[in-house]
């Protein structure tokens, strides 16, 4: 921060926004194996700043599924002796740097230059860090997870490994309580649990921020912070608690499409080595047959419709419009990407549930190999003609439409 009282960035502290940027999306982003040999000593570092003895017991598991049933089975062991410290390590030190920095920010001359620097701060980290970090790592694969793992069905294989490496563990008295039973509880409690662990994807937003405040502030580094941060870059999933601490895996496999959105074609885009993991279509989540056995049939009983379309894009527009017979209604040049071409069709009713007609273009931008993505938009069953039907979807007239030089 240049100056005595001028609260303004330097170029030398952008490009440190960048610097950070980078360090936490490559952390964010890893599907390296999760090393215990550098981990656990950090934890107990991170231990020792806030004044606690190291855990006794420290489980390491494949998945934040399985991070998550260890807390709480580990809680259900021990009851109220092995509380979760995650407010400890995180939710009140962010409140206490951020009294801190305000508080260092107040005594400038002018009273509301220091929150106009940090709002400053805060904006241009989520703006420079709101790429890949903030918006893929943190927002959506976070939050993303988070639903999945509410509505998540243990089938047999997730839960026949769960338990091999929860009992390795715990040992044998916890093989007594992984019992249906426990599962059930296990399905009603995991929201509560969820936000108990701390990890790259859900906390590297403060701990970025404070790392650039704190000395942008003038005030010294946090070794509370520090031992968090290097606690989270080596692990995947962290859920901390009194006598004990679990640390998941980095996922396996995270596959992205263009606009950095999860995405696969041939499989899960977020997976686990346990075999935990959601398939993904541009960034929606969808169930497996969507990218593993797309086909008419399920494309006509999936009631929601986003899916539908999926399943349609994975399975292939011609294809789809080959397989049910649909009656094409007309082809045009498309006025708003010059060398592509529109199509409308009519679908059988059967497949809609009503009268609708689906117009097939091309993404105006190109995904990472170079190819152009067909998809398609439903239109009212009165548009007849390709070009007036994709000016609707722009909420324009034909004639506006045709006017324009590219579309995105």
């Amino acid at each position: 921060m240049s100056g005595k009282h001028e609260l303004t960035l330097t170029p030398r502290d952008v490009e440190r926004f960048a610097a950070v940027r980078g360090s936490w999306a490559a952390t964010g982003l890893s599907t390296d194996a999760v090393s215990e040999k550098r981990a656990w000593p950090l934890v107990r570092a991170l231990y020792a700043a806030h004044g606690l003895p190291p855990p006794a017991l420290k489980i390491r598991v494949s998945s934040p599924v399985g991070a998550v049933c260890a807390g709480l089975i580990c809680r259900q062991l021990q009851g109220q002796e092995w509380q979760p410290l995650m407010h400890k390590f995180a939710q009140n030190l962010w409140s206490k740097l951020d009294r801190q920095v305000k508080h260092q920010l107040s005594r400038h001359p002018d009273p509301w230059a220091g929150s106009r620097f940090l709002e400053t701060v805060w904006a241009g980290l989520l703006d420079r860090v709101g790429g890949p970090l903030g918006e893929l790592v943190l927002e959506r694969l976070g939050s993303e997870l988070g639903g999945m793992l509410l509505l998540h069905r243990f089938d047999d294989q997730l839960d026949s490994r769960l338990r091999v490496q929860l009992t390795g563990e715990l040992g044998t008295k916890l093989g007594r309580q992984l019992t249906g039973q426990l599962w059930g509880q296990l399905a009603s409690e995991l929201p509560i649990w969820r936000k108990r662990c701390l990890g790259p994807w859900v906390d590297a937003h403060w701990l970025a921020a404070y790392d650039l405040s704190l000395p942008l502030s003038g005030l010294p580094r946090s070794p509370k912070r520090d031992a968090l941060e290097a606690v989270l870059r080596e692990t995947g999933c962290f859920l901390p608690m009194r006598g004990a601490a679990v640390v998941s895996d980095r996922p396996c496999r995270l596959e992205l499409d263009a606009q950095l959105r999860l995405h696969s074609a041939d499989g899960m885009a977020l997976a686990w080595r346990d075999g935990c993991g959601f398939h993904y279509w541009h960034g929606r989540p969808v169930p497996a047959w969507v990218i593993t056995g797309p086909s008419v049939a399920a494309i006509s009983a999936e009631p929601n419709a986003e899916i539908r379309r999926c399943g349609i894009e994975s399975l292939g527009w011609e294809v789809f419009m080959a397989q049910t017979s649909a009656a094409l209604i007309g082809k045009a040049a498309d006025p708003g990407n010059p060398g592509q071409n529109l199509s409308l069709y009519e679908v059988p009713e059967r497949l809609w549930g009503g009268r609708i007609n689906l117009l097939v273009a091309v993404n105006g931008t190109t995904e990472r190999n170079g190819t152009r993505r067909r998809y398609g938009l439903t239109i009212p069953a009165e548009i007849r003609d390709p070009v007036a039907a994709a000016a609707w979807t722009y909420r324009l007239t034909k004639d506006q439409y045709a006017a324009c030089q590219r579309r995105s």
